[in-house]
């Protein structure tokens, strides 16, 4: 038998599904050969307990529930009073149960794989449960850190506490030995201790590093495969691997010309998540969005009412950008554009600025050097928004939806 585990909440019902869903999909073993075991809190719904066990009785597998706070309560009592009130909005308690399924589950159950809910099993899972962990406590893949190093190095690595070399992932999927949890379960706590006193940021994954970044085995990169590291509009083929579709890279949207999108769609639309509802909460969602950016783009609308009170306009930006700049901003005749063609482009600027205190207002249009041009206005004693304004942020922006689409599967 085949044990996997996923920690659950209930806004994460649909996306632990949906991984579960791809899990049973791509198993060749005869059924039931999977056991599938659901970590939740008190309030975990029987809606969607109801809609696990209708999905391991269609696949004919195996599911089992377990109330983290009913069966460890001293544990979990003790954890919530070493996190801060920040660390758990960040990371609540459905985030590091991966820490202590030695303690959950019953002792005659040695192995598991702990499988993160932002998944997709594009494989057999069974590739994946053949490996021999031996006397490890666990198996985890380490190439996130080197694939980021020079952007995001962990501070318990930039500390010493744990050299760059070993530090490993633990989402997506890992391997554990449940017996030598259960041996190690002081050491994890002392782990909690340490990370916690020092406020690291990755809670549960510094913990697991804290304690055992000297003593496992490092998977393979197919069984943790980070979706936002890869082409997303290629022709190509998606290979069998375990696709992690990390949150917070928003590796996961609503364009379903991204084959990566699209695969994780194809498996979500078989679940009982996906029903007459889902599609109510996407329209419901998409409105939500469009108030939000409108509610933005007016707030813009009456600051920049505000800051030209009584004010002509002016405009800066590179020669290249002049005829679209006429259409955007309706530019009429007489009122200045400066461009950023010449050596003396700025001194030009910075003249006519200062004897244009309080009766003109400048729209810059300068890309990615408006931040250090804001910074050397100030400095010169300019004031945003009464002198000058970034003019980009009011261009049409065909970004706007996509960049938040995950907000919209949430809502889903």
């Amino acid at each position: 038998m085949i044990h996997v585990a996923y920690g659950c909440s209930n806004e994460y019902s649909k996306f632990a599904g949906t991984s579960l869903l791809s899990l049973f999909e791509n198993h060749s073993y005869p059924p039931p050969s999977i056991t599938v075991h659901i970590f939740h809190a008190n309030n975990f719904t029987q809606e969607n307990r109801d809609r696990f066990n209708y999905l391991a009785g269609r696949y004919n597998q195996q599911i089992k529930f377990y109330n983290v706070e009913k069966l460890i309560p001293d544990i979990v009592d003790k954890l919530n009073h070493s996190f801060t009130p920040e660390a758990r909005q960040r990371y609540p308690l459905m985030a590091y149960v991966r820490m202590l399924p030695g303690q959950i589950l019953p002792k005659d159950i040695h192995k598991i794989i702990y499988m993160d809910s932002d998944t997709i099993v594009n494989l057999d899972i069974k590739e994946l449960w053949q490996i021999e962990l031996g006397d490890k406590p666990l198996a985890a893949f380490d190439v996130l850190l080197k694939l980021r190093a020079s952007v995001s190095i962990p501070p318990i690595v930039k500390d010493g506490i744990v050299k760059f070399e070993d530090y490993f992932n633990d989402g997506g999927s890992i391997i554990m030995n449940l017996d030598r949890l259960r041996e190690e379960h002081e050491k994890i706590m002392d782990g909690v201790r340490v990370i916690t006193e020092k406020k690291y940021f990755y809670i549960d994954q510094d913990i697991l590093n804290y304690c055992f970044s000297k003593d496992y085995i490092r998977l393979p990169k197919k069984f943790n495969f980070f979706v936002s590291l890869q082409p997303r509009f290629s022709n190509t083929s998606i290979e069998k691997n375990i696709l992690h579709y990390v949150a917070q890279d928003r590796s996961l949207g609503m364009d379903v010309r991204d084959k990566y999108n699209r695969l994780w769609f194809s498996y979500f639309m078989k679940t009982p998540w996906f029903n007459e509802d889902t599609i109510g909460n996407l329209y419901n969602g998409v409105k939500e969005l469009y108030a939000e950016l409108y509610a933005g783009q007016k707030n813009l609308i009456r600051m920049a009412s505000a800051a030209m009170s009584g004010k002509s306009r002016a405009f800066v930006t590179a020669p290249q950008n002049v005829d679209a700049l006429k259409k955007i901003f309706y530019v009429q005749e007489g009122e200045e554009i400066l461009l950023a063609d010449s050596p003396n482009w700025f001194e030009k600027l910075v003249n006519d600025m200062k004897n244009s205190i309080g009766n003109k207002i400048y729209f810059m249009l300068m890309g990615e050097i408006y931040p250090q041009l804001r910074t050397v206005l100030m400095q010169l004693g300019f004031v945003e928004w009464r002198d000058f304004i970034n003019g980009e942020i009011f261009l049409p922006n065909d970004n706007d939806l996509n960049f938040n689409s995950y907000k919209l599967i949430e809502k889903m």
